[in-house]
């Protein structure tokens, strides 16, 4: 599996910082870790009720997981 733009290209570092834009939230200490849980719930639900299983994350960075061999 890869990470890739709409068109199929390597994303770039904004691209890339924009779907892990979540993971900020783990510097701030305890509340972060319940922030942390929270988005994670909020990340698998929409992945589950998404027809593409496209986050809210890699639609802020157009980007999509595609299988590789």
């Amino acid at each position: 599996m890869k990470v890739v733009t709409a068109d199929g290209s390597t994303p770039d570092a904004v691209a890339s910082l924009k779907r892990n834009s979540w993971i900020i939230s783990q510097i701030i200490p305890f509340i972060g870790g319940l922030v942390q849980i929270a988005l994670q719930i909020f990340i698998g639900v929409g992945i589950a009720n998404d027809p593409e299983k496209r986050s809210w994350f890699d639609k802020l960075g157009n980007l999509t997981v595609v299988r590789t061999q």
